[in-house]
């Protein structure tokens, strides 16, 4: 396959995302934008097409780079200045920091690849309030889309997972944006060297004991070798995906909103006597960030001959909202499938979540806790 990115095909770069930034009617003319920057190709160039994309659409951005050295590698500090260099010299906001992820990691026993993410995205969050910014903008591509489904796909994920990433992600308060996600790594490389933008090579990209290199490195070729059009082929099924479990979860959600119950009861023993007394304590437990547990619950209530009725695929995104904010794994949901089925009195504990199965009702308590 010949692969060499021009001077035109960086314009076609533009233009794409662009185009992607678009379709989810972004920026605003004076969106404050902050980039979550690496050092290496990708984000570099992400600087570069977002300044250009400024003056192409005449808007008053203000965009500002934020960089973390994880403390893994000793190169970090040497990356983190470069990048504050390149933003000096373009005379653009630079945020930088040192975080020791191998501590995290294991304090929380997870894993380095894990705890990385989870102190890089609450850096950026905490300097996005900080300094104002609307929206965090990661440089995810097309190859990261297609590396996710496929570690979602081996991991045993269902549609949800074949979705891969969404453009932009309002799971926090600032919103997540990934618009490069049209855009292959082999252009944001070539872009790179066209353009003289400087960039730090990660060597922890290519160990393959990390799952995400094996696929990349291992993986990835040998599925290139018979189809060398894989990866577009891989992110349009996701685009598929995306579309069908739209409509089966807005299906779900019709459903739901018909068959169940939902009612504030409160736990035995406590203060609250009357409906109007739970509903004021409740809503004053989640606007009170200090406040984390109250004696008063959630009930569900769904008729099981009902929810046997349904589709299997609606009646496993119902009980994903019957249990909802627990995110219930294929073990749960065969344990739940063989409630409807039998018709048998059971009782079910899955961590904070108690469903309790008699006759034709199917009740599903919950302790008022506000998601994390």
């Amino acid at each position: 396959m010949d692969r060499k990115t021009t001077a035109i095909g960086i314009k076609k770069i533009h233009r794409t995302v662009n185009c992607t930034l678009k379709n989810v009617n972004l920026f605003p003319n004076h969106a404050r934008i902050l980039i979550a920057c690496s050092g290496g190709p990708d984000s570099m160039v992400l600087v570069d097409i977002l300044l250009a994309l400024s003056v192409h659409r005449k808007a008053d951005w203000h965009i500002g780079v934020a960089t973390m050295n994880h403390g893994i590698r000793p190169e970090g500090i040497e990356e983190l200045q470069m990048v504050s260099e390149y933003c000096r010299a373009l005379q653009i906001p630079f945020y930088g920091t040192t975080m020791d992820i191998p501590s995290l990691a294991k304090d929380q026993h997870i894993s380095l690849e894990t705890a990385g993410r989870i102190g890089r995205y609450q850096w950026l969050i905490k300097i996005a309030r900080q300094e104002k910014y609307a929206y965090i903008v990661t440089a995810h591509h097309k190859d990261d889309q297609c590396e996710t489904i496929m570690a979602h796909l081996i991991r045993g994920a269902g549609i949800q997972g074949l979705v891969g990433m969404d453009v932009v992600n309002y799971t926090s308060d600032i919103p997540i944006v990934r618009p490069l996600l049209d855009v292959r790594k082999w252009e944001l490389i070539e872009y790179a060297e066209l353009s003289n933008i400087p960039y730090c090579i990660d060597m922890s990209n290519y160990d393959t004991s990390y799952t995400r290199n094996r696929i990349r490195h291992l993986v990835m070729p040998e599925l290139e070798s018979i189809n060398p059009n894989v990866v577009d082929t891989v992110c349009r099924m996701g685009v598929i995906a995306k579309e069908d479990t739209h409509f089966i979860e807005t299906s779900a959600r019709l459903v739901y909103d018909t068959l169940v119950n939902e009612q504030l009861t409160v736990i035995e023993g406590s203060a609250y006597n009357t409906n109007s007394e739970i509903e004021s304590a409740y809503a004053v437990h989640m606007n009170n960030e200090n406040c984390i547990n109250m004696p008063v619950r959630m009930v569900r209530r769904i008729s099981r001959r009902a929810l046997r009725k349904q589709p299997l695929a609606l009646q496993r995104r119902i009980w994903q909202l019957l249990c909802t904010p627990l995110q219930l794994s294929w073990a749960h949901q065969q344990q739940l499938q063989d409630i409807v089925n039998t018709g048998e009195p059971k009782t079910l504990q899955i961590r904070e979540v108690t469903i309790i199965a008699q006759c034709d009702t199917i009740s599903v308590y919950l302790l008022a806790q506000k998601p994390l």
